[in-house]
């Protein structure tokens, strides 16, 4: 099932999937910005092409126990990316 999408404000969009999820924070001229901090923005991200690509035989529904999952993960990424970055194990 199709989720309601409005206009994604995201600067960067489109990347691999978790690049994607990585892109729901962002920082503009108004400053940090979250897509991911209510429902809404998550059926904006689960609905944008590239997601709804990867996870259609899924069909996840943009609700809270997804939003929170979906946060852990990025959580997840971020720790990686950092660690990464620092070449640390």
């Amino acid at each position: 099932m199709p989720h309601p999408v409005g206009a994604d404000p995201r600067p960067l969009t489109g990347e691999p999937l978790a690049l994607d999820l990585l892109n729901t924070r962002w920082i503009d001229a108004e400053g940090p910005r979250d897509l991911l901090e209510s429902p809404d923005g998550l059926a904006i991200w689960l609905g944008s092409p590239p997601v709804r690509e990867q996870t259609a035989p899924l069909a996840p529904a943009a609700d809270r126990a997804t939003l929170d999952r979906l946060l852990e993960t990025r959580t997840a990424l971020e720790a990686l990316a950092s660690a990464a970055a620092l070449d640390e194990p």
